[in-house]
């Protein structure tokens, strides 16, 4: 039986550091069904400042990026 693909559910822009490098994750979940958008406010506008992380208990993985090479801009 194939394990469970992790897929990317949300990128969280944490901010700019003094190096001028952003600084971002990428959050993954094996269960994208375990994704509530309504509960943590994606369907709201403007999802910028209603918009939270998923819940820890959706998400299987994070890898941060720090970097000045792209500018991401995450809502």
């Amino acid at each position: 039986m194939e394990q469970p693909v992790d897929k990317l559910i949300y990128v969280y822009k944490i901010g700019i550091k003094s190096n001028g490098k952003g600084l971002y994750e990428f959050i993954f979940s094996k269960d994208p069904n375990a994704v509530d958008p309504e509960a943590w406010g994606w369907d709201e506008k403007p999802a910028k400042t209603n918009a939270e992380p998923p819940s820890q208990d959706a998400i299987s993985k994070i890898f941060s990026l720090e970097t000045n090479k792209i500018k991401l801009k995450c809502l």
